[in-house]
């Protein structure tokens, strides 16, 4: 795991050292979601701890890390998911636990830091639609990882007016498309 962290830090451009201390706790963010719920294997969190390098970083992935690391990111890189939803759902299991942990993680920080803005409000209800897209597509996946997700779902989220109000009654005042 450490020679991971190691290799994430290593890759970021010199230019933006300034930022990359978000991309680093962004990606440690992940793969903790992953280990906070169960997720032991080391080849999956090595993997969520090196996405966020993207697809240009796949060569040096592939010469540093073994090949089930390597597999899992080609995987997610090359997934259609955007362009195909459905395809998800076919994914190998190491990369849906990926991106189900990446939606949860998004969703929590997100929900925890309070939405201050209208934009932000916005950028919540889609993530949330987003994410119980991919928690119906994925049912059966990983038990913990989906309980989280729909933990946030029935869960609250505070509003630029200070409000405290249902996420599922957030979402569905800012969504057009009904929650299935």
């Amino acid at each position: 795991m450490l020679k991971a962290a190691e290799f994430l830090a290593s890759q970021l451009p010199r230019q933006q050292i300034r930022g990359a201390g978000k991309r680093i706790a962004d990606a440690l963010s992940k793969a903790l979601v992953l280990a906070q719920n169960g997720v032991r294997d080391t080849d999956t969190l090595q993997a969520s701890l090196l996405r966020s390098l993207g697809p240009e970083a796949m060569p040096e992935v592939q010469h540093r890390f073994c090949c089930d690391v390597s597999g899992i990111l080609d995987t997610v890189f090359s997934s259609s998911q955007h362009d195909n939803p459905q395809a998800v759902a076919t994914l190998p299991y190491k990369a849906r636990l990926l991106l189900l942990a990446d939606h949860l993680q998004e969703l929590k920080s997100l929900q925890l830091g309070s939405l201050h803005h209208e934009a932000a409000e916005l950028e919540f209800a889609e993530a949330v639609e987003r994410a119980h897209k991919l928690r119906n597509l994925l049912a059966g996946t990983h038990t913990q990882l989906e309980a989280g997700l729909d933990e946030v779902f029935e869960g609250q989220v505070r509003l630029a007016d200070g409000k405290l109000v249902a996420v599922e009654d957030h979402w569905r005042s800012k969504m057009v498309t009904p929650l299935v």
